[in-house]
């Protein structure tokens, strides 16, 4: 089974070379079992950060291992890593993706992994997904933000949590909260569950890509998110969509969590940093 990972990648030398180093040691840990390839978008404002994509590159392919990047930058944009995201580059995250997508579509893969840059897997998520067979299925992560913890999956439109008895049903604020309650509870037990849309990470079946799965902006719609379009056109494809939930990811959100990121790494691929 081949495994094509893709990311575009703007992000700090940090946070990339841990997340560079998971995949690496993802490689080694199932190179018997899976065959992975790698296609990039190199991004990246800092040059550490652009010299660290293509060290990786150049050693994955002595392992060897696929693994393409392709330069994306515009001089004449921020020179930051923020969680800033405007209209414009929603947008260019869109063009990035779909790029990706029609770059690698030619080649001999099965199943495509679409993976943000900071985010940190569990080993055993890729091959536990991998066996599943879902058409697009996606670790669980956590992220916190100044608005609370959330998951990176929901059930309806973008980020509502809430359970909907039938169709059409109005939730009061309070009964809204307490189904949210509910769906998190859900999360916390280990299972495979279909939820309404995902975003960080997903594991993507061939079939999606060839019925003509992507992130391309639909026009009806006024919510500005790639990732919302992307799980919107999979539902309208008939493509159901499942979150993971037996072995979470670790979502690198914020720079002071970098210690919990080693941690967490330390733990499950047993390495030193």
């Amino acid at each position: 089974m081949k495994v094509m990972i893709i990311s575009p990648i703007r992000q700090n030398p940090e946070v990339l070379g841990l997340f560079l180093k998971s995949l690496s040691a993802l490689a080694i840990q199932y190179r018997n079992q899976i065959e992975i390839a790698y296609y990039f978008a190199d991004d990246n404002v800092e040059r550490q950060s652009t010299a660290l994509l293509y060290s990786f590159q150049k050693t994955m392919a002595q392992a060897p291992y696929q693994c393409d990047v392709f330069i994306a930058r515009s001089e004449s944009e921020h020179t930051d890593c923020v969680h800033d995201w405007t209209p414009q580059k929603i947008l260019k995250m869109v063009h990035l993706r779909n790029g990706m997508i029609q770059a690698v579509r030619p080649m001999q893969w099965d199943f495509l992994l679409t993976i943000d840059s900071d985010i940190i897997l569990h080993p055993d998520s890729l091959p536990e997904m991998l066996l599943e067979q879902k058409s697009i299925i996606s670790p669980l992560h956590w992220t916190n933000i100044r608005k609370g913890c959330h998951p990176n999956v929901w059930l309806y439109d973008i980020w509502d949590f809430a359970y909907r008895e039938y169709f059409g049903e109005h939730v009061s604020r309070v009964k809204k909260l307490y189904r949210m309650n509910l769906f998190f509870e859900k999360l916390a037990v280990p299972g495979v569950y279909q939820v309404g849309g995902a975003c960080g990470c997903c594991c993507i079946s061939r079939d999606c890509i060839e019925k003509g799965l992507d992130y391309s902006v639909i026009p009806s719609t006024t919510i500005i998110s790639e990732d919302y379009n992307f799980c919107l056109r999979a539902s309208v494809l008939g493509l159901d969509i499942y979150v993971d939930t037996r072995h979470p990811a670790f979502h690198l959100y914020e720079p002071e969590q970098m210690a919990g990121a080693v941690d967490f790494y330390k733990k499950w691929y047993g390495d030193t940093i």
